[in-house]
């Protein structure tokens, strides 16, 4: 229905409504309130948006599902064969996935680890104590413990004389398994001239690996999503396995705010005297279309010294005396609040104090430095500033 409007020339964008008893708009606001759905309704996006995000989404129901900064210590029973790790960067996928090798080799089994980029790749098995293919005939311990390849060389030509039939009660680790798939099946660097044979050599790894009493595979991403996972299934062809789904929505949350920021950095920073500092910053978008995409603009670019089309995005730094610097704060410009940048500066500094921070120093750059700025650093911050003779405000 939707794309039939969009084709007659309608301006159409959906809104999602969250997961629970609401059937419709009517039950929601019931429920929520009128001030909670304008809310939901300033998030709908456009139809092309909507349908690419289905594409991404991992509908699979997860055996262990998470809201935790770090995955810590999960367990997963011997017999699952097929493990979907979805987890935000910076959870700590890297450091389970390592204590998943050491069992592997505590109990005999070899690990393959297969990227997409060759310093990825060799990043990882470095943490994960196993030799990169580039590594193998130097190295005092060879291919025992098992190896790290880039998936352009799953073929017998390549330096990895790679043989699907070599691997079977052992682990496949597939990390940023969505990119692995996309460059395998869309890329035009070397692996285009092996696809074929690529393909097959996949194929034929997957079904030996789930095939075998002990063989297991791993698929992580902070992207997985349903489309990567009934690739696999359907590599696996007569082989039935059901999924061992991870999830940690860790700052997934549909409502996350920058008040999540600051809580979760507060309690490694000291929130008094230190240097609050403000930037902006364009991240480029040169082949997005303003009209499709949300948040693509026209801004300015000091990188550039042009206007260009991108991405606005306004932060709040802070360095602690002791040196730490983290983001506190931040707003992505968007036309449609009808705010300028300096009206986001000032309310992001509002909230941060107000939140608890004290800092000795307030800088930011020579733009900011507008008479209604100023005003509000007068009739605002000095109040707070005043406690202290030595606390000052910079321009740059």
């Amino acid at each position: 229905m939707g794309r039939l409007l969009v084709n007659e020339g309608c301006s159409l964008r959906v809104i999602d409504l969250p997961l629970g008893a609401s059937k419709g708009v009517d039950d929601f606001i019931v429920a929520h309130g009128q001030p909670a759905f304008d809310a939901l309704y300033n998030t709908a996006v456009a139809l092309e948006l909507w349908e690419i995000k289905l594409f991404t989404l991992l509908t699979y129901p997860p055996t262990i599902a998470l809201n935790q900064r770090f995955l810590d210590h999960l367990l997963v029973p011997e017999g699952e064969k097929l493990i979907i790790l979805k987890a935000p960067k910076g959870t700590g996928k890297t450091q389970w996935l390592s204590t998943e090798v050491a069992k592997a080799h505590d109990l005999g089994r070899r690990v393959l680890i297969i990227t997409h980029r060759i310093q990825l790749g060799e990043a990882l098995c470095d943490r994960f104590g196993v030799n990169y293919v580039t590594e193998v005939r130097t190295s005092g311990t060879g291919a025992l413990l098992g190896y790290g390849v880039c998936v352009d060389s799953l073929h017998e030509s390549s330096q990895a004389r790679f043989n699907p039939n070599d691997w079977a009660n052992d682990v496949i680790i597939i990390d940023e398994c969505d990119q692995v798939f996309w460059h395998l099946l869309n890329s035009g660097t070397e692996v285009a001239k092996r696809r074929v044979s690529v393909l097959k050599n996949l194929k034929q790894l997957v079904q030996n690996v789930l095939g075998s009493e002990h063989g297991k595979i791993y698929l992580s991403s902070a992207d997985v999503s349903d489309t990567d996972v009934k690739y696999v299934l359907s590599l696996a062809g007569e082989y039935r396995v059901n999924p061992f789904v991870i999830v940690n929505r860790f700052l997934l949350r549909e409502r996350y705010e920058p008040k999540d920021i600051f809580d979760e950095v507060k309690l490694y920073i000291n929130l008094v005297g230190g240097t609050l500092s403000a930037d902006d910053t364009v991240i480029d978008k040169p082949h997005s279309d303003p009209k499709l995409t949300e948040l693509i603009g026209y801004f300015y670019s000091g990188r550039h010294h042009r206007t260009v089309k991108g991405i606005q995005l306004i932060t709040l730094y802070y360095t602690d005396l002791s040196g730490k610097s983290v983001p506190l704060n931040y707003r992505i410009y968007n036309k449609q609040d009808g705010q300028t940048k300096n009206d986001y500066l000032r309310e992001m500094i509002t909230e941060v104090l107000v939140w608890g921070l004290e800092p000795q120093t307030v800088t930011t750059d020579a733009w900011y430095s507008s008479n209604k700025n100023l005003k509000f650093f007068k009739n605002s911050l000095i109040r707070v500033f005043n406690r202290d003779s030595q606390k000052s405000l910079m321009f740059s």
